[in-house]
């Protein structure tokens, strides 16, 4: 009985696990989706450039950078003025709509892609082994090298009039992205009361190993439960 009220308090102080921020994240999308149509509809392009800089400056800059010097010295200032990230991923909906009506070349969305990519890879690399710690600064879902590789993978599909959703593999991968992600923590977890960790394997094997495994465990679900009819309607 004990659990179930302690099960009920969590649920009321939305103390969740932490994976399940993108939820909170989604709602208020949903909430500010009819003023980000009304403002889109009804203002020229140099507005919405406006509003992108003034984002990519106070919501995915400044969080990125806030805890290096010497931005840290302005904590006092930064603490009233950077987008809180529930906020900030607001900037993505207008981004996106700014490149379905500014779209550029799609070698242009791969270059940005892939020097994000690639510097996120060694920029977190990099920090690790300088803090002798896991640090992800550069591979959260508001820092700018996330950002640049967000901008080009959304370029790339706009700019090739969405061919790369012809095959049904990525079809079926993009219908169940949802579900993969809302589920892959359980797995994770699974693994590691097993104490099952990627340090077990060598590096270039427990990694993909670990991947495939999460990756497969959830898809399966999200299989299970898009014959569901409820689910698959009203959730997934």
């Amino acid at each position: 009985m004990s659990n179930i009220i302690l099960a009920i308090q969590n649920i009321i102080f939305f103390n969740h696990n932490y994976q399940l921020y993108f939820v909170y994240i989604m709602v208020i999308i949903y909430l500010f989706t009819p003023i980000i149509k009304i403002f889109i509809n009804n203002t020229n392009i140099n507005y919405i450039r406006y509003f992108l800089i003034l984002w990519l400056f106070l919501g995915v800059l400044l969080p990125t950078f806030a805890g290096f010097r010497p931005i840290s010295n302005f904590y006092n200032l930064i603490q009233y003025i950077v987008m809180p990230m529930g906020y900030a991923s607001i900037g993505y909906c207008i981004l996106g709509y700014y490149i379905t009506q500014n779209t550029e070349k799609t070698s242009h969305y791969i270059i940005v892609f892939l020097l994000g990519l690639i510097s996120s890879f060694l920029l977190t690399v990099n920090l690790c082994i300088t803090l002798q710690d896991i640090n992800i600064t550069f591979w959260g879902g508001m820092s700018i090298t996330v950002a640049m590789m967000a901008y080009g993978f959304f370029g790339m599909i706009i700019s090739t009039d969405y061919s790369i959703y012809h095959t049904r593999l990525i079809k079926n991968i993009s219908n169940s992205s949802f579900t993969i992600f809302l589920v892959h923590d359980i797995f994770l977890k699974i693994l590691f009361f097993k104490n099952i960790k990627v340090s077990d394997f060598h590096i270039l094997i427990g990694v993909p190993l670990i991947v495939a495994f999460v990756f497969c465990s959830s898809y399966i679900t999200y299989f299970i439960l898009s014959k569901i009819k409820i689910i698959n309607n009203s959730i997934i």
